[in-house]
């Protein structure tokens, strides 16, 4: 195997390390955040992981896609005719558009929502 081959594998592991612990340190960040029932706290927290998917979750969604499709051009001139990279592929790029169309809209409805709480609006109960 080429050192490029490493090069890409390590930039590859990378991005998914990120791209998952983003999402595990977000997730539980915020949940502890609404625990505290303090508008300041959670507001500052939704901000931060609005903030934080768009860096790290970004980032690591980069590293994924390019070293990934750097080490399938590769080794396969043609690597969407073989099944399991492309069905990879459809899945990520599925879940990509949830998160797009799906999980960002939430997230700046959740940050005004964050933000009315500061001013004094209430926090509604599970």
């Amino acid at each position: 195997m080429t050192p490029s081959y490493f090069i890409l594998k390590a930039l590859h592991v990378t991005g998914v390390v990120v791209f998952l612990g983003n999402i595990i340190v977000t997730a539980w960040w915020k949940m502890a955040a609404d625990r505290t029932r303090d508008p300041a706290t959670i507001a500052y927290a939704q901000r931060q992981v609005t903030v934080t998917d768009f860096i790290f979750t970004a980032a690591g969604v980069a590293l994924i896609v390019g070293a990934g499709d750097a080490m399938a051009y590769g080794y396969y001139s043609d690597s969407w005719a073989v099944p399991w990279i492309f069905w990879g592929r459809v899945l990520f790029f599925s879940v990509g558009a949830i998160w797009l169309f799906v999980l960002i809209p939430i997230q700046v409805w959740q940050a005004r929502l964050a933000r009315a709480f500061v001013r004094g609006g209430v926090i509604p109960r599970r």
